[in-house]
Order: structure tokens, then C-alpha cells, then sequence
């Protein structure tokens, strides 16, 4: 069963500095949805988040730079993410740049999981805490490594 990307959330930080996400998927982009998602700005809603229902699969990620988070938009809503018109985080291009190929690092809504596991691999950060939400347990870690070892195979 395909899973596609929903949401994106700053967790916090390491002892070392570096930035925790969660990023969270969906089996159906079309029953995503969080209280307030077409609030506009989504910046002003403390702690926006989707409904945990339309959540399917969740992790962690750790990124030496800081990541602009749709959610804390002072432009945009979260239901602008959904619809295409921006993404739902960014690299801005400045000295915290985190490029793939010269390229800012970026993931938008409904991008396919074997496409954000590639964009990750490619700039070497690899998730961890894997949680298949829908189940409530980790058997998503075993997927997880297979996907990196066909990616390493090939």
C-alpha cells in the first residue's frame, strides 16, 4: 500500500544543535485534515497539527539545519499545501542551505514515501523511530531497511 507525505513538524533539538522533525504519512491524501488547516495564516494557531486518524505512518529525522515549516507560515495555510501552492517545508537559500543536487531540499504534500526515503539518502540522513501508526507498533522499521537496501542495490 502506497503512503504519501501529510505532515511536517519541528520536534526540537539536539544536545548537539541539530533540528528533529516528524514527518508524518497517509494512506489517502484525500482524508487528510488537522483542526484549523485553512486558517490563513497557519502561524497564528498554536500547535497545529492533523487528525491522528488520517495518519497512517510516522518518523523522526535529524537535520544539522533548520528547516521553514509550512505550519508556522505567516503567508499561507495548511489547505494551500494540499492544494499545490507551497510546500510543506523548505531549505531557504542562504548559509543554512541543505541542497540536493544545487537544488534547495523541499517535500510537498502527497510526495510518495519511496521518493521522500531517495530525497533523504541523497543528503545522507536516514529516519529512525519508525512508527506504523495505523497497527501502533514499529513493523514499519522492516520496510524501512528493506527500502534502503534496494536503494543501495541499485
Amino acid at each position: 500500500m502506497d503512503e504519501y507525505l501529510a505532515f511536517i513538524d519541528f520536534i526540537g533539538r539536539t544536545v548537539c544543535g541539530e533540528y528533529i522533525y516528524r514527518f508524518d504519512f497517509t494512506t489517502d491524501t484525500d482524508t487528510v485534515w488537522g483542526e484549523y488547516f485553512n486558517v490563513v495564516p497557519s502561524a497564528i494557531i498554536p500547535n497545529l497539527q492533523p487528525d491522528m486518524n488520517c495518519i497512517s505512518k510516522n518518523f523522526k529525522i535529524t537535520l544539522p539545519k533548520e528547516l521553514v515549516l509550512a505550519k508556522n507560515s505567516y503567508c499561507f495555510s495548511m489547505q494551500d499545501c494540499m492544494d499545490g501552492i507551497n510546500p510543506l517545508c523548505f531549505s531557504e537559500i542562504n548559509e543554512n542551505l541543505i541542497a540536493i543536487d544545487e537544488s534547495p531540499l523541499f517535500f510537498r504534500f502527497g510526495e510518495n514515501y519511496d521518493k521522500i526515503i531517495e530525497k533523504l539518502s541523497k543528503i545522507n540522513v536516514y529516519p529512525y523511530d519508525i512508527i506504523n501508526v495505523t497497527h501502533g507498533d514499529y513493523t514499519a522499521i522492516d520496510d524501512l531497511l528493506n527500502d534502503f537496501d534496494n536503494l543501495n542495490e541499485n
